[in-house]
């Protein structure tokens, strides 16, 4: 009983982390690897006023 009842109070958390996984992995399956097979591929459509701060974020994420 008591492992039912704490599993109901997080259900929805893990739901959520759930959406977020397969978001994240539906995204990565839409890039391509590079021939080198070490790094991935993806082409995005932006708003050219983000371009600054798309560009600082892939900087400071390598």
């Amino acid at each position: 009983q008591r492992v039912l009842q704490a599993a109901a109070k997080t259900v929805r958390v893990w739901f959520i982390k759930v959406r977020k996984m397969k978001a994240i992995y539906h995204t990565l399956n839409l890039c391509n690897i590079d021939v080198t097979q070490k790094c991935l591929i993806a082409e995005i459509w932006c708003p050219v006023s983000d371009l600054d701060s798309i560009q600082f974020a892939l900087r400071r994420g390598t």
